[in-house]
């Protein structure tokens, strides 16, 4: 069975109250940030509603909410432990919000109206049928794209007016916007993978030990991931577990059953690699932490060389037009996210409070 990968990623920025406003400094904005590289165009819109931006050949449909979102949306993000830990309010401030700007980005497909059937006329539905772009699932490259640019937008989103929260559907994950500074997120993995925690209840010196499974990993990189539960400290764990994520995502390459790996700053897994069984239905990743190290490691994983086909397309793995650029003018990438971070310091005093903390 092929893994599950999202055709589109949505995120929900909840509000008490924010001021509508227009999408064409927003456009203009993205288009200063990547420059002649990509051409950023804004589509169909109306100012305090709803608008279409396109970068390069990635779409985002940005839409002005006066309402809010049904609490059902919510159910599993805000009894998630991680999250609760995190944020004990997040419960009061999913209660509380009354608008959203409601963000979706992906590929072409999803500016085209779904349309019920008995809405077209019989005479034209074999037709709608055939030109109507079919959703599917993209690359791992592609969906790599997509977060770039859904992040980039919804970071000038909260920069130009602060959400109480913000909800990364994909993931299912709740934020305060503080955590979503580019700088202290470079690799994305943050917003992208969710700890789903759970536990035994078993103690090991003297530490409860802990598992999860890594929600949204398979959305990155094309095999969900378990972490077996350990006594390690799970802030470390979560840090480790994220850098081997983005390794498999860089390299498009599978460790092979049973491999350890090791980073130089001393950091240690076991992978197995596991059938579908009552854990998860599709076929995953085992991990077992040997040791967590030292600091975070910048370092890839030293293993075997990268693949050259993605496991769920079959097509072969290439970057895409947003990958490339990344990858050519990295320095550039930086210099918009060093940027993006001095707003939240000096426009935050809750966002100075956090980035002091860490």
């Amino acid at each position: 069975m092929h893994p599950s990968r999202p055709h589109k990623i949505d995120i929900a920025l909840l509000y008490a109250d924010y001021a509508p406003f227009a999408y064409q400094p927003l456009a203009e904005q993205l288009q200063l940030i990547f420059g002649e590289h990509l051409e950023v165009g804004l589509g169909a819109h109306e100012d305090g509603a709803f608008g279409i931006i396109k970068v390069g050949a990635i779409y985002a449909m940005i839409s002005q909410n006066q309402e809010p979102l049904a609490p059902d949306g919510f159910a599993t993000a805000v009894q998630s432990p991680f999250t609760l830990a995190k944020h004990p309010d997040a419960p009061d401030l999913v209660n509380g919000h009354r608008k959203t700007i409601f963000v979706t980005v992906g590929g072409r497909d999803i500016v085209v109206p779904d349309l019920a059937e008995d809405a077209i006329p019989e005479s034209l539905r074999d037709a709608w049928t055939a030109a109507k772009p079919q959703p599917k699932a993209p690359s791992v490259e592609t969906y790599g794209s997509y977060a770039f640019v859904a992040r980039l937008i919804v970071s000038q989103l909260c920069m130009a007016q602060r959400p109480d929260l913000v909800h990364w559907c994909p993931s299912d994950q709740l934020f305060k916007p503080e955590e979503l500074v580019p700088t202290d997120d470079p690799k994305g993995m943050r917003v992208q993978i969710h700890p789903n925690l759970f536990s035994s209840g078993a103690v090991e010196q003297g530490s409860q030990k802990v598992g999860f499974h890594a929600h949204g990993a398979e959305h990155v990189m094309g095999r969900h991931v378990i972490v077996e539960e350990t006594p390690f400290p799970l802030s470390r764990v979560v840090t480790v577990v994220h850098d081997f994520i983005y390794s498999l995502q860089q390299s498009g390459a599978v460790p092979k059953h049973g491999t350890v790996l090791r980073t130089k700053d001393g950091a240690a897994l076991r992978v197995r690699h596991a059938e579908a069984d009552e854990n998860f239905p599709r076929q995953y990743l085992a991990v077992e932490l040997l040791d967590v190290g030292g600091s975070a490691s910048a370092k890839p994983w030293a293993w075997g060389a990268g693949k050259t086909r993605d496991d769920m397309t079959g097509r072969p793995v290439e970057a895409g037009a947003v990958q490339r650029w990344l990858q050519k003018y990295s320095a550039v990438a930086m210099g918009v996210t060093l940027l993006l971070a001095l707003w939240f310091v000096v426009g935050s005093g809750d966002a100075a409070t956090f980035l002091a903390s860490r």
